[in-house]
């Protein structure tokens, strides 16, 4: 009776550790391939520094064993580095090309996933005394001629926001070289709010989210133009943005290249949930999947209506 008890558990575990070891490595496989462990670094526009940040705590908070963090830098240095496989995975405000999407995926050699997740824009300011309420984008050039007294001014040289105006607006870029282009946003507010004559171009996220006192200080202290484009104004809002109306609206969107770090794409999945959704419409921003009856997009956000 005890050699029969004695084979039975031999017999036993003979056969059940090959299996417990097999789950072992089963579930170390698994942890390998989850999306929400680990860290990444993304490579991102400096102009969406206060969109991003804002998003890190509530998926670190859904997801403990995932970090993520930004590294910033200008729109054109990013999709350059993107494009040349120096960075893998950047959040910017601009649908890449399709030429740009086919070099990238050529020098990254992989697929190059798009996620649009919300929207932006960019405000158009101007000192409380401009006399002007109406900035035309086809008339962008004549404020790049020698002999013009209001000055447009941008963020930095590098600036998608400067891009985007000189592509919308079809000006030379060689022009562009009689804009006046600053070290960053700050910089802008300063030379706008010093100088009567400057028409100041700016991420609308910096002024959407109507609590945050910075936020409150800059729709206080300036003027916020209306953007005339094909013989249509319109003012800025969240509801001009979300109903795509406002000719200065910007994507922003994460593009994933040959990222070897899984917790880029568990983020970029996270950001069409819920609960981003609600942060960024309370924020006054415009998520790419409002959520049905939770919050309403109305011109309540418009700049123009200071506290």
């Amino acid at each position: 009776m005890q050699f029969h008890l004695k084979s039975i558990l031999l017999y036993l575990t003979v056969v059940l550790l090959p299996i417990s070891c097999t789950s072992k490595k089963s579930d170390k496989e698994q942890n390998q391939y989850d999306w929400n462990t680990g860290s990444v670094v993304i490579v991102a526009d400096s102009n969406l520094s206060y969109v991003l940040e804002q998003l890190i705590p509530i998926y670190e908070n859904f997801y403990p064993a995932a970090e993520v963090s930004f590294k910033y830098t200008s729109e054109d240095i990013a999709i350059s580095d993107f494009k040349n496989k120096k960075n893998t995975i950047i959040a910017i405000e601009k649908s890449l090309t399709a030429d740009e999407i086919t070099v990238a995926a050529h020098n990254q050699d992989a697929k190059i996933l798009e996620n649009t997740f919300a929207y932006d824009a960019i405000a158009v300011i101007a000192n409380k005394s401009f006399k002007d309420s109406v900035f035309v984008v086809e008339n962008t050039v004549s404020f790049l001629t020698t002999a013009t007294v209001s000055k447009l001014v941008f963020d930095n040289s590098k600036s998608g926001i400067a891009r985007a105006i000189m592509q919308l607006s079809k000006t030379d870029p060689s022009l562009f070289k009689n804009a006046y282009s600053l070290n960053s946003v700050s910089d802008v507010l300063k030379y706008v709010s010093n100088n009567a004559n400057a028409i100041g171009f700016i991420p609308y996220n910096l002024l959407s989210n109507r609590n945050e006192k910075e936020a409150q200080a800059i729709r206080a202290n300036f003027k916020f133009l209306s953007v005339s484009y094909r013989d249509t104004i319109t003012a800025i809002s969240q509801e001009s943005i979300a109903q795509q109306q406002y000719p200065l609206v910007r994507p922003i969107s994460i593009y994933i290249g040959n990222c070897p770090d899984l917790a880029g794409q568990g983020f970029t999945n996270f950001l069409f949930k819920q609960q981003i959704s609600k942060a960024l419409l309370l924020s006054g921003l415009v998520p790419k999947n409002i959520p049905a009856r939770e919050v309403n997009v109305t011109d309540e956000f418009n700049p123009e209506k200071t506290k």
